[in-house]
Protein backbone atom coordinates (compact mmCIF):
# COMPACT_ATOMS: atom_id res chain seq x y z
CA UNK A 1 0.00 0.00 0.00
CA UNK A 2 1.43 3.31 -0.56
CA UNK A 3 1.68 6.31 1.54
CA UNK A 4 -1.07 9.47 0.89
CA UNK A 5 0.79 11.99 -1.35
CA UNK A 6 0.10 15.73 -0.89
CA UNK A 7 0.71 16.14 -4.62
CA UNK A 8 -1.99 15.49 -7.22
CA UNK A 9 -1.35 12.00 -8.85
CA UNK A 10 -2.65 10.94 -12.44
CA UNK A 11 -2.12 7.55 -13.72
CA UNK A 12 -2.70 6.64 -17.32
CA UNK A 13 -2.30 2.94 -18.44
CA UNK A 14 -3.54 1.18 -20.97
CA UNK A 15 -1.32 -1.62 -23.89
CA UNK A 16 1.00 -0.43 -26.53
CA UNK A 17 -0.12 2.37 -29.55
CA UNK A 18 -3.13 2.95 -27.49
CA UNK A 19 -2.44 6.56 -27.30
CA UNK A 20 -1.79 6.86 -23.28
CA UNK A 21 1.63 8.44 -24.02
CA UNK A 22 0.38 11.73 -26.17
CA UNK A 23 -2.68 11.85 -23.94
CA UNK A 24 -0.19 11.91 -21.13
CA UNK A 25 2.13 14.51 -22.33
CA UNK A 26 -0.59 17.06 -23.77
CA UNK A 27 -2.27 16.49 -19.91
CA UNK A 28 0.77 17.23 -18.02
CA UNK A 29 1.58 20.12 -20.11
CA UNK A 30 -1.88 21.76 -19.69
CA UNK A 31 -2.21 21.46 -16.06
CA UNK A 32 1.54 22.02 -15.55
CA UNK A 33 2.13 18.86 -13.99
CA UNK A 34 5.53 16.91 -14.64
CA UNK A 35 5.47 13.42 -16.94
CA UNK A 36 6.60 9.96 -15.87
CA UNK A 37 6.92 7.60 -19.16
CA UNK A 38 7.63 4.53 -16.69
CA UNK A 39 8.23 2.48 -20.02
CA UNK A 40 11.31 4.59 -20.15
CA UNK A 41 12.66 3.17 -16.72
CA UNK A 42 13.17 -0.42 -18.35
CA UNK A 43 14.49 1.29 -21.59
CA UNK A 44 17.11 2.93 -19.78
CA UNK A 45 17.89 -0.56 -17.76
CA UNK A 46 17.92 -2.25 -21.00
CA UNK A 47 20.32 0.21 -22.49
CA UNK A 48 22.72 0.21 -20.06
CA UNK A 49 22.55 -3.37 -19.23
CA UNK A 50 21.32 -5.40 -22.00
CA UNK A 51 19.84 -8.75 -21.40
CA UNK A 52 21.97 -9.32 -18.61
CA UNK A 53 19.87 -7.23 -15.97
CA UNK A 54 17.41 -10.41 -16.14
CA UNK A 55 19.33 -12.37 -14.51
CA UNK A 56 20.55 -10.00 -11.24
CA UNK A 57 20.03 -6.36 -11.54
CA UNK A 58 21.07 -4.48 -8.33
CA UNK A 59 20.03 -0.98 -7.53
CA UNK A 60 22.73 0.90 -5.23
CA UNK A 61 22.49 4.63 -5.01
CA UNK A 62 24.49 5.77 -7.97
CA UNK A 63 22.59 3.62 -10.18
CA UNK A 64 19.39 5.08 -8.81
CA UNK A 65 21.03 9.06 -9.29
CA UNK A 66 21.84 7.82 -12.79
CA UNK A 67 18.63 6.04 -13.60
CA UNK A 68 16.41 9.84 -11.98
CA UNK A 69 18.50 11.58 -14.29
CA UNK A 70 18.30 10.07 -17.57
CA UNK A 71 14.76 10.10 -16.98
CA UNK A 72 14.29 13.68 -16.45
CA UNK A 73 16.65 14.56 -19.39
CA UNK A 74 14.76 14.56 -22.88
CA UNK A 75 17.87 13.79 -24.59
CA UNK A 76 19.14 10.43 -26.16
CA UNK A 77 15.41 9.63 -26.61
CA UNK A 78 16.14 8.12 -30.08
CA UNK A 79 18.56 5.52 -27.83
CA UNK A 80 15.78 4.62 -25.66
CA UNK A 81 12.65 4.38 -28.36
CA UNK A 82 15.46 2.15 -30.49
CA UNK A 83 13.41 -1.36 -31.42
CA UNK A 84 15.79 -3.66 -29.90
CA UNK A 85 16.12 -1.41 -27.06
CA UNK A 86 12.27 -2.02 -26.64
CA UNK A 87 12.56 -5.85 -27.11
CA UNK A 88 14.78 -5.96 -24.15
CA UNK A 89 12.94 -3.80 -22.32
CA UNK A 90 9.76 -5.65 -23.08
CA UNK A 91 11.57 -9.00 -21.78
CA UNK A 92 13.08 -7.35 -18.68
CA UNK A 93 9.18 -6.15 -17.62
CA UNK A 94 8.21 -9.53 -17.36
CA UNK A 95 10.70 -10.49 -14.21
CA UNK A 96 9.12 -9.43 -10.31
CA UNK A 97 12.34 -8.70 -9.13
CA UNK A 98 13.45 -6.08 -11.96
CA UNK A 99 9.44 -4.68 -11.28
CA UNK A 100 9.92 -4.79 -7.38
CA UNK A 101 13.64 -2.98 -7.51
CA UNK A 102 12.45 0.09 -9.71
CA UNK A 103 9.09 0.60 -8.00
CA UNK A 104 11.16 2.99 -5.19
CA UNK A 105 12.44 4.99 -8.08
CA UNK A 106 9.08 5.82 -9.48
CA UNK A 107 7.56 6.45 -6.42
CA UNK A 108 10.50 9.02 -5.19
CA UNK A 109 9.70 11.03 -8.17
CA UNK A 110 5.55 11.01 -6.99
CA UNK A 111 6.59 12.01 -4.30
CA UNK A 112 8.76 14.37 -5.62
CA UNK A 113 7.05 16.06 -7.68
CA UNK A 114 6.30 20.23 -6.59
CA UNK A 115 2.82 20.50 -7.58
CA UNK A 116 1.37 17.38 -9.51
CA UNK A 117 2.54 14.58 -11.72
CA UNK A 118 1.12 12.11 -14.64
CA UNK A 119 2.43 8.68 -15.06
CA UNK A 120 1.39 6.38 -18.20
CA UNK A 121 2.36 2.84 -18.04
CA UNK A 122 0.74 -0.60 -17.75
CA UNK A 123 0.49 -0.91 -14.01
CA UNK A 124 0.59 2.63 -13.08
CA UNK A 125 -2.86 2.18 -11.53
CA UNK A 126 -2.80 -0.79 -9.52
CA UNK A 127 0.80 -1.50 -8.55
CA UNK A 128 3.09 1.32 -8.89
CA UNK A 129 0.85 4.11 -7.19
CA UNK A 130 -3.54 2.58 -6.70
CA UNK A 131 -3.50 5.82 -4.31
CA UNK A 132 -3.54 8.48 -7.70
CA UNK A 133 -6.19 10.79 -7.44
CA UNK A 134 -7.40 10.31 -11.06
CA UNK A 135 -6.75 6.91 -12.91
CA UNK A 136 -7.48 6.54 -16.85
CA UNK A 137 -7.40 3.13 -18.70
CA UNK A 138 -6.87 3.79 -22.32
CA UNK A 139 -7.19 1.04 -25.22
CA UNK A 140 -8.19 0.74 -29.00
CA UNK A 141 -8.73 -2.18 -31.48
CA UNK A 142 -5.65 -3.94 -32.20
CA UNK A 143 -5.96 -3.10 -36.09
CA UNK A 144 -6.19 0.43 -34.69
CA UNK A 145 -3.42 0.58 -32.97
CA UNK A 146 -1.29 -0.94 -35.81
CA UNK A 147 -2.04 1.27 -38.40
CA UNK A 148 -1.11 4.15 -35.83
CA UNK A 149 1.84 2.46 -35.45
CA UNK A 150 2.66 2.03 -38.71
CA UNK A 151 2.04 5.75 -39.80
CA UNK A 152 3.86 6.54 -36.89
CA UNK A 153 7.47 4.43 -38.46
CA UNK A 154 6.90 5.51 -42.30
CA UNK A 155 9.45 8.27 -41.93
CA UNK A 156 11.44 5.72 -40.19
CA UNK A 157 11.65 2.82 -42.17
CA UNK A 158 9.30 0.61 -43.71
CA UNK A 159 7.53 -2.06 -41.89
CA UNK A 160 4.92 -4.17 -43.40
CA UNK A 161 1.53 -3.37 -41.28
CA UNK A 162 0.78 -7.10 -40.93
CA UNK A 163 4.16 -7.62 -39.08
CA UNK A 164 3.46 -4.23 -36.68
CA UNK A 165 -0.24 -5.78 -36.22
CA UNK A 166 1.50 -9.44 -35.41
CA UNK A 167 3.85 -7.57 -32.92
CA UNK A 168 1.17 -5.66 -31.13
CA UNK A 169 -1.19 -8.61 -30.38
CA UNK A 170 2.19 -10.37 -28.93
CA UNK A 171 2.83 -7.29 -26.62
CA UNK A 172 -0.82 -7.19 -25.32
CA UNK A 173 -0.61 -10.97 -24.40
CA UNK A 174 3.01 -10.33 -22.89
CA UNK A 175 1.34 -7.66 -20.73
CA UNK A 176 -1.92 -9.21 -20.26
CA UNK A 177 -0.28 -12.42 -19.06
CA UNK A 178 2.99 -11.49 -17.36
CA UNK A 179 2.83 -13.31 -14.01
CA UNK A 180 3.38 -10.22 -12.21
CA UNK A 181 2.08 -6.73 -12.48
CA UNK A 182 0.23 -7.58 -15.69
CA UNK A 183 -1.57 -5.14 -17.72
CA UNK A 184 -5.26 -4.42 -16.11
CA UNK A 185 -7.92 -2.00 -15.70
CA UNK A 186 -8.57 -1.29 -12.21
CA UNK A 187 -12.26 -1.02 -11.08
CA UNK A 188 -12.28 2.85 -10.60
CA UNK A 189 -10.30 3.91 -13.23
CA UNK A 190 -12.03 6.05 -16.14
CA UNK A 191 -11.96 3.56 -19.41
CA UNK A 192 -11.95 5.25 -22.86
CA UNK A 193 -11.93 3.44 -25.72
CA UNK A 194 -10.69 5.26 -28.24
CA UNK A 195 -10.73 3.50 -32.04
CA UNK A 196 -12.47 5.97 -33.20
CA UNK A 197 -11.64 9.30 -31.48
CA UNK A 198 -8.59 11.39 -32.38
CA UNK A 199 -6.07 12.46 -29.93
CA UNK A 200 -7.70 16.00 -29.66
CA UNK A 201 -11.51 14.03 -28.98
CA UNK A 202 -9.46 12.61 -25.84
CA UNK A 203 -7.76 15.28 -24.50
CA UNK A 204 -10.81 17.10 -24.79
CA UNK A 205 -12.81 14.65 -23.59
CA UNK A 206 -10.67 13.74 -20.56
CA UNK A 207 -10.39 17.77 -19.66
CA UNK A 208 -13.51 17.94 -18.59
CA UNK A 209 -13.42 14.68 -16.63
CA UNK A 210 -11.10 16.00 -14.43
CA UNK A 211 -12.11 19.32 -13.62
CA UNK A 212 -14.39 18.07 -10.64
CA UNK A 213 -11.32 16.77 -9.08
CA UNK A 214 -8.78 19.55 -9.43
Amino acid sequence: MTKHCNNFVITIDGPSASGKGSLARKLANFLNFQYLDTGKIYRIIAAIFGISAQNNLKIDSNLEERILSLLLEDSNTTLYNNEDIGKIASILARHKHIRLALLPIQRRLIYSAKSGIILDGRDTSSVVFPNADFKIFITAQTSIRAQRRFKEMLHQKKQMYKTIHQQIIERDIRDTYREFSPLIQVKDALYINASYMTKEQVFSYIKEKIKTYL
